[in-house]
């Protein structure tokens, strides 16, 4: 049995029931993320990576336990501190294959007479896969705590505060679990990954959205 590529990342989405997860502590700003890919060892066909990747995303943060919610998708859970550097992980397993395909039982009479019959019956070759995803970066400007004013966090890193509201690096990273035979799933015998294990790295820059009084989301929100 094999599963497509673009049926196991939807899997993701099943397993986490991605619906607009109700909202889990402090708002720390909704943010307009641009990402750029910069590598892709997977290969396109093994592994779609759109590029420039345009999405909203809600940070919140709940007593230094931080949350990446996109629309559609379960939260991402994961750490953020007062210096605004954060890391957020998911992690899944999938088998995608079972079974060499195409092979038949070959029965002769000699395997009935034998107290220990040899059926030549076909090898069960499992591949599964692990796709682990981790975003981690830093944040220049947030919403106050109290819902407030837009406030600014300081580096250390002048040139980190000044190059946007979100900067971030987005990976993707797969690779077969233990004793997994996934070399049907190779481009070399026929699959659609280029090699195992293999990645997807973005570079994500994001803008903090203004905030109105009702709490809608607005337009950039303006520097202070």
């Amino acid at each position: 049995m094999w599963v497509t590529w673009a049926a196991l990342l939807a899997s993701v989405c099943a397993a986490s029931a991605c619906n607009d997860a109700a909202p889990t502590g402090v708002l720390v700003g909704f943010y307009a993320i641009q990402g750029v890919l910069i590598e892709n060892t997977c290969g396109q066909t093994a592994l779609p990576a759109s590029s420039p990747l345009k999405f909203d995303v809600q940070i919140r943060e709940d007593q230094g336990i931080g949350y990446w919610m996109r629309n559609k998708q379960g939260p991402s859970t994961g750490s953020l501190n007062t210096r605004g550097e954060f890391r957020f992980e998911t992690s899944l397993t999938r088998v995608v294959s079972s079974m060499q395909p195409g092979t038949q039982p070959q029965l002769q009479p000699a395997n009935f007479a034998s107290m220990q019959p040899d059926f030549d019956l076909p090898q069960r070759r499992t591949c599964a896969l692990t796709t682990r995803e981790s975003i981690a970066g830093e944040l220049a400007r947030r919403n106050a705590a109290d819902g407030g004013a837009v406030v600014e966090i300081m580096h250390a890193d002048a040139a980190t505060a000044d190059s946007g509201d979100l900067e971030a690096e987005h990976t993707i990273e797969v690779s077969p679990s233990a004793g997994s035979d996934c070399n049907d799933t190779l481009a070399a015998f026929g699959g659609s990954f280029l090699a195992l294990p293999c990645h997807a790295r973005y570079v994500l820059h994001g803008s903090l959205q203004a905030l109105s009084s009702t709490g809608s989301v607005g337009g950039a929100a303006a520097p202070h």
